[in-house]
């Protein structure tokens, strides 16, 4: 009896962690997806053998949205801009650019809309993946989980920090279980550690009117061709007919 006793209060315990976790996550996602105007920048590092004093790479992402038009810039060379009629997308490392028409029936409210009932009706059994969720620090500013992963997963350990003022993420540390080659030059394998801080999350910016717009890198002719502009003319160019990029 003391066993099955002591079985339910963890148990229990978990269920309650686990629903403030729910709660807490599907609040952050349900205020970001709806957000219509927003600038953040991810900050991404990944680390070697689980020590974070071994960088082995380092990025910035740039993300800034309004209504429909969203722009990204990653420091690795790939920039993509995704408006209310046009796709495109930029690899000046590779010099690669694609480019596509949207389609009417690619709405963006039914998409965020779609994207949050998934959210709300799969969320726990996502949470089947945890063998423990635990806070580890929490204040009227900002929570910190720590979430353990089962042994069929191929992550050890996670650990969220929500900023509670901003009702947003605020870093995410992903420790992973199976070593990995890195780079073929290297030819050993690592155990990796990722981590994201997600910095200067800014609402109701104020961006020129041609920010977001199409023709700062291609130029439309009548017949619905599209022809990148001079500068990218070195490039390879894809255009997608039938499918996202």
């Amino acid at each position: 009896m003391r066993y099955k006793a002591m079985f339910f209060l963890v148990t229990a315990a978990f269920l309650l962690r686990s629903q403030n976790y729910k709660n807490d996550i599907l609040s952050v996602s349900k205020y970001f997806t709806e957000l219509k105007n927003y600038s953040l920048t991810m900050h991404y590092k990944l680390y070697l053998d689980n020590n974070l004093s071994k960088l082995y790479q380092e990025r910035n992402v740039q993300i800034k949205r309004y209504n429909n038009n969203v722009w990204m810039n990653n420091t690795s060379g790939l920039e993509i801009l995704d408006n209310e009629n046009y796709q495109i997308v930029i690899n000046t490392k590779d010099k690669v650019f694609a480019a596509r028409k949207k389609f009417q029936e690619e709405n963006q409210k039914a998409q965020v809309k779609e994207y949050q009932n998934f959210m709300q009706n799969n969320f726990d059994s996502l949470l089947l993946i945890f063998e423990k969720i635990k806070i580890i620090e929490s204040s009227n500013k900002f929570v910190k989980y720590e979430i353990a992963y089962k042994k069929n997963s191929s992550v050890v350990k996670s650990i969220l920090v929500i900023d509670k003022v901003k009702n947003m993420y605020q870093s995410l540390t992903v420790q992973y279980k199976d070593p990995i080659k890195i780079n073929k030059l290297d030819g050993k394998t690592h155990l990796i550690t990722m981590v994201l801080n997600y910095e200067d999350f800014k609402v109701n910016n104020t961006y020129s009117n041609t920010f977001f717009s199409e023709k700062n890198y291609i130029t439309v002719k009548k017949d619905g061709v599209l022809v990148p502009l001079k500068k990218y003319a070195e490039y390879k160019l894809i255009i997608p007919e039938d499918e996202d990029i």
